[in-house]
């Protein structure tokens, strides 16, 4: 086909797209977008009162006493969230027309039906529909206080899903069964069984309600139905649209903050718009959001965007003061009835200060600290391990208090302190590696003496990527509060305590009480994965795929699944290969604790053509640490010397 006729086609395509907005008849003004037109489906659901809610809900928790101006609502940012979804997919049709040599395959007509996109929108629009007062502080009340997983995106599919609650199979979300099975008992929250109502009703569409679902979320499935085929290959895409790392939410939260804190980090919008493109994985029948090689240095500047988010605004321990003031309200108010949390979880920030108590105990930080502040390497593998997993965290911060309490009672048997009166509180950044597919024209290029292969993957070309990855694991806070009148006494005790938080002692004591075939986290799994696959840690891992299969082989043996395998699509070979975003991950805590060493470099592999191939691949080494023979022990080794023996002998077997 023609290159006219290439241009004619996709023109024929984009105008009913484009010719939505013609349903847009009504108009709201945002300080950062302009005008943001909606049409009357949207309208009316920006006026139901689970929507008007998050007007009294901040976008940035209690930062605003940090930076005056942060003061904006998620009601701002989900409408922010429409115009950006909205646009977001325009340029991506835009660009189709001249990034289309991995799409021959697709269809660009499959996005025309309007309740596809108008799907795409409400699903931008409602995205953080599930959000608790003060915003994500909620989450973590809610992981703190309540067995069931639990978080604002699993509420979000809750109030959306009325009328379908029972079709919705349960494989699909355990989150929202987890919701209806709280929601049940708790007599008093029919409130929001009223709001859920309005809301189904202001959309109207059960189909509808589905994709819009369906879209939040990309594994929920119905009982009753199975999507269309076009629908099925864009789905993916289209979650990926809103909820992925370089994603509407993202874009606009990360522009949206920064501007009203004044902080002033932000990235080029339009260079974003700009490589937004597509790639249709011709094996598994979906398309594939992906980024075009000369978005490079946007995309960085948004994930570095992204890290200086969490260290000066959401994790700036002068906000997590106020966090820990507003939990510890929480929680003298719901000590005996944790049920009220999914109560408070409906309410917006006026009425829950209402609810809560007048007055509590004015705690002050005493101790702020980080990863790279313990210097032992196993400690810091250990600390982050055991906090971690939820179990051993409760357990490791009561000895802590327990500890902490022993000490000021030995130096002042009089001193009033209580154990109550201590609080530990742990923020374990997550080391943060995108899986976004990248848009070449040619990933094989060929020299007169050699041809280089380019990975489809982001990160392996990025050195900013995996150093951010490091940075965030460093920056785990570890911080001790009291009330003020005890912060002298504590201060002493905490001198001479830190040998016992992080003791090898008290690390195999909780092991050694708590760990069974049962409780296996995935750092375990990851440990036995490297053990084995290093041969004992002895030998370098030369290619990552050989890695997970490691990963997944430990995973069968120990009968756990902790690592899921995602699918990656190699466009130049037409191929979709096995992938874990999360094990790469969380090979960077290893990494920081010294325990491997990771490189990613081009290494030469067979001749083809009779030239030399270069490839981009992980060199993982495994590290050795003197012993007091003089003899070089693996770390791996040491790190597993932790474990109880039956534990070791599951994962080194």
């Amino acid at each position: 086909m023609s290159s006219k006729a290439d241009t004619t086609r996709h023109r024929r395509s984009l105008n009913p797209i484009l010719g939505f907005e013609a349903l847009c008849k009504h108009f709201i003004i945002d300080p950062l977008h302009g005008p943001i037109s909606m049409t009357t489906i949207e309208s009316k659901v920006l006026h139901t009162r689970l929507f008007q809610r998050l007007r009294n809900i901040k976008q940035l928790g209690f930062a605003s006493s940090l930076y005056p101006g942060a003061n904006h609502s998620r009601f701002e940012h989900s409408v922010g969230t429409l115009f950006t979804t909205w646009e977001l997919f325009k340029r991506f049709m835009i660009n189709s027309t001249s990034h289309d040599r991995w799409l021959r395959e697709f269809k660009v007509s499959s996005f025309n039906a309007q309740s596809t996109l108008q799907a795409l929108r409400l699903a931008g629009l409602l995205h953080d529909i599930g959000h608790g007062p003060y915003s994500h502080t909620f989450d973590t009340i809610l992981g703190d206080y309540l067995e069931n997983a639990m978080n604002h995106e699993s509420l979000t599919l809750y109030m959306l899903s009325y009328g379908l609650d029972e079709k919705i199979k349960p494989s699909s979300n355990n989150a929202i069964a987890g919701v209806k099975e709280i929601a049940a008992e708790k007599l008093t929250w029919k409130m929001i069984q009223k709001y859920r109502e309005e809301m189904a009703g202001a959309i109207n569409d059960r189909r509808l309600q589905r994709q819009i679902l369906m879209i939040l979320n990309k594994d929920l499935e119905f009982r009753d139905s199975k999507p269309s085929k076009r629908f099925a290959q864009i789905r993916f895409f289209l979650n990926e649209l809103i909820t992925g790392d370089i994603g509407s939410d993202r874009i606009d939260y990360l522009l949206r903050d920064t501007y009203f804190t004044g902080l002033g980090h932000r990235f080029s919008l339009s260079q974003i718009f700009e490589s937004i493109v597509g790639i249709f994985d011709t094996q598994k029948g979906f398309l594939r959001f992906a980024i075009s090689a000369e978005g490079r240095n946007a995309v960085e500047f948004l994930l570095t965007t992204r890290y200086y988010h969490y260290r000066l605004i959401a994790h700036n321990p002068k906000n997590m003061d106020q966090q820990v003031k507003f939990k510890s309200r929480i929680r003298e108010k719901t000590r005996r009835k944790p049920l009220e949390l999914m109560k408070l979880a409906t309410l917006d920030e006026y009425s829950v200060q209402k609810y809560l108590i007048p007055r509590s105990r004015p705690f002050v930080r005493i101790l702020t600290s980080d990863l790279r502040d313990i210097k032992l390497n196993l400690s810091r593998f250990f600390f982050y391990r055991v906090a971690d997993d939820r179990t051993l965290r409760k357990k490791y911060t009561d000895a802590i208090r327990r500890n902490i309490l022993k000490l000021v009672k030995r130096s002042n048997p009089h001193s009033r302190l209580k154990y109550d009166d201590i609080l530990v509180e742990i923020i374990l950044e997550k080391p943060h590696i995108p899986l976004l597919h990248v848009y070449r024209d040619k990933y094989e290029i060929e020299k007169s003496k050699s041809i280089e292969y380019h990975s489809i993957l982001f990160h392996d070309w990025s050195d900013i990527v995996t150093a951010l990855a490091r940075t965030y694991v460093l920056d785990s806070l570890f911080m001790i509060y009291a009330p003020e009148r005890f912060k002298e006494e504590i201060a002493k005790a905490l001198s001479s305590s830190r040998d016992f938080y992080l003791s090898k002692i008290l690390f195999k004591e909780l092991f050694r009480r708590n760990l069974t075939r049962r409780s296996i986290h995935r750092l375990d799994v990851m440990l036995s994965a490297l053990y084995r696959a290093t041969d004992s840690g002895l030998k370098p891992i030369i290619r990552i795929l050989d890695f997970f299969e490691k990963v997944d082989e430990v995973q069968r043996d120990l009968g756990v699944s902790r690592y899921l395998l995602d699918s990656c699509y190699s466009a130049e070979d037409q191929r979709s290969f096995d992938y874990c975003q999360s094990a790469l991950n969380d090979l960077f805590i290893f990494a920081v604790s010294e325990a491997i060493g990771i490189e990613i470099k081009y290494m030469p592999g067979m001749a083809y053509k009779g030239k030399r191939t270069w490839k981009q691949k992980y060199m993982i080494t495994p590290m050795a640490s003197h012993s007091q023979g003089g003899q070089r022990t693996p770390i791996l080794e040491q790190l597993l010397s932790y474990y109880p023996k039956k534990i070791k002998a599951l994962l080194t077997m």
